[in-house]
């Protein structure tokens, strides 16, 4: 079904009512099969593997953000035989789950750590960047990391405001990302 999105994207610029996923996976499709010059059936023989593999990247980066290189490094091995997930959405073709839930959440995860320990505008810019992509890839993806965004902001923003001067400037800090992930998506 992604071929035949990705084939659509080339030929007609989009894919009408095809299937209900956002145009994200077949736009990006599209622009590798133009650069490369290879069909979509066999250009998602090449890039499905790796999309597997930015399950594994994601897994490391949070867990070295939280932890540490060495519990990065375990994460990044333990990914895909703990948690059965990244290979039935490869086995079964889902890659708009791999992209979104397996690796787009789990970075707005990790930025979202960054953005704690030192909110900077980088750190926001991240925070944005990494959850608004979320709604390029998967309608249901979008809508946990909306009620993860939402948690978190509920929990932590009382507590910010509560600690002081330091702790209201990272509440609206929090507020102007969440604003802009929104905004973004």
């Amino acid at each position: 079904s992604h071929a035949v999105m990705t084939e659509q994207m080339l030929a007609h610029g989009n894919y009408g009512t095809y299937l209900i996923y956002p145009p994200g996976l077949s736009t990006m499709s599209a622009v590798i099969c133009r650069l490369c010059g290879l069909p979509p059936l066999a250009m998602f023989a090449v890039v499905a593997p790796a999309l597997v593999a930015l399950t594994t990247l994601a897994a490391y980066a949070l867990a070295t953000r939280l932890w540490g290189r060495g519990f990065g490094v375990a994460a990044a091995a333990l990914s895909g035989l703990v948690l059965v997930g990244p290979y039935v959405s490869f086995s079964g073709g889902l890659y708009p789950d791999l992209l979104a839930a397996f690796f787009f959440m789990v970075m707005t995860v990790a930025a979202l750590v960054t953005f704690f320990q030192s909110p900077t505008i980088r750190s926001g810019l991240l925070v944005t960047v990494t959850g608004g992509a979320v709604v390029l890839y998967h309608s249901v993806g979008t809508e946990y990391l909306a009620v993860l965004l939402a948690v978190t902001a509920l929990v932590c923003l009382p507590y910010l405001f509560l600690r002081g001067p330091v702790g209201r400037d990272l509440g609206r800090a929090l507020i102007i990302t969440m604003a802009g992930v929104g905004f973004l998506a």
